[in-house]
């Protein structure tokens, strides 16, 4: 029988004082090549607080990296693992916090990993894969969004 277990699913998450410097590094980063301007600062939490997950639905490979800028605090992820994805992606995935979750067998590992972010009273961030479909014509108003 072949093993599901992927390359990803053997990751740690660094230590608490690195993703809090990555978070920096981040900003720099995010200020120099996006460019975005985030007005309304008060709807992100603030401090440390029981326990708070971000499920953000998704369409691009780098929007937990904006959601990370944009939050301006150290964000462990759930992310896929059982996907073969670019070097780069991995090290940014590594240095923000990266949890793998396989999905075709999950582990109780990663479980145990999300609970410990959550009691420590950091951020989880959840990002379900997204698809939508392009307008087909000008006279239609929505388009349709949906999360798998």
């Amino acid at each position: 029988m072949k093993s599901v277990r992927k390359k990803l699913d053997s990751y740690k998450l660094l230590p608490y004082w690195y993703r809090y410097l990555m978070t920096y590094v981040n900003l720099f980063l995010g200020n120099i090549l996006v460019k975005t301007l985030f007005v309304d600062d008060n709807t992100y939490p603030k401090g440390k607080g029981p326990f708070y997950i971000i499920a953000i639905n998704h369409f691009h490979i780098f929007d937990p990296a904006l959601v990370a800028y944009s939050i301006r605090k150290p964000i462990s992820f759930l992310a896929a693992s059982d996907q073969e994805i670019e070097w780069y992606v991995i090290l940014a995935g590594k240095l923000y916090g990266f949890i793998p979750t396989n999905r075709t067998r999950l582990a109780p590992s990663t479980i145990k990993k999300a609970v410990q972010v959550l009691t420590k009273g950091d951020i989880l961030g959840i990002f379900p894969e997204g698809h939508f479909r392009f307008c087909a014509s000008e006279t239609e108003k929505w388009c349709n969004i949906f999360v798998n």
